[in-house]
């Protein structure tokens, strides 16, 4: 399809999309029959996609909403905060700014309401997942106070995983993943370099070296706390 649109063949451009939703819409029946959710939540926001190259929004919208109803049962959140974001953008392009808006906050209200259940159990993996799509959502709406807080929430998960893996050689990647994700939650923000600092706990482990992409991160911004003794 790519190769029509760059030689400016718009009725060859839009055939091969149609041949390649039918395919998929197709496809989709079976992975429907073998119950093969994941795979089945990726082909329709592959045939949305698709919808929008030639600016069916409405179709867009409606395959979607599809992967939004399998996503919520199944916790797919990677999947389910992107067609939220897309949905939202879809109804911008059909001057549908109420609409674009409540799908927000639709959003919001949804996964609101799952950090609350991972929070009470203490699963910070899940907080770390939710907090990360709850902030882009807020971004979306210009919440800036929500962004920031969600921002820290997403940091402090990230720490505390970081935190209850025992300090070795076989989790320092892992743990390295984890303190380098806190920073860049507060490099976004560009908030409180102090908070940042305090990743940089990771001074205490042998293998502190290993920590150099959150040490330089945190470097760039020039905090004192980056001179450490050898």
């Amino acid at each position: 399809a790519d190769i029509y649109e760059k030689l400016n063949e718009p009725k060859s451009y839009r055939k091969n999309i149609l041949g390649s939703i039918n395919y998929l819409k197709q496809e989709s029946k079976i992975l429907k029959e073998f119950n093969e959710t994941r795979k089945l939540a990726q082909n329709y926001e592959n045939v949305a996609g698709l919808y929008l190259k030639f600016k069916d929004f409405k179709n867009g919208i409606k395959f979607y909403l599809n992967v939004v109803n399998i996503a919520k049962e199944y916790h797919y959140f990677d999947l389910l905060s992107y067609s939220y974001k897309q949905i939202s953008s879809c109804y911008k392009e059909l001057d549908e700014v109420d609409k674009s808006n409540n799908v927000i906050y639709d959003g919001i209200e949804f996964f609101s309401l799952l950090f609350q259940t991972f929070e009470e159990k203490n699963e910070n993996l899940a907080i770390s997942q939710i907090s990360k799509v709850l902030k882009s959502l807020y971004q979306i709406i210009d919440d800036e106070e929500q962004f920031v807080a969600y921002s820290k929430k997403e940091a402090g998960a990230y720490i505390n995983l970081a935190e209850r893996l025992e300090k070795n050689k076989e989790n320092y990647y892992k743990i390295a993943r984890y303190y380098r994700g806190a920073a860049l939650c507060y490099q976004e923000i560009h908030n409180n370099l102090i908070e940042s600092a305090s990743c940089l706990a990771t001074r205490d482990l042998s293998f502190r070296s290993r920590f150099l992409d959150t040490y330089s991160l945190l470097h760039y911004y020039g905090h004192p706390a980056c001179h450490l003794e050898g």
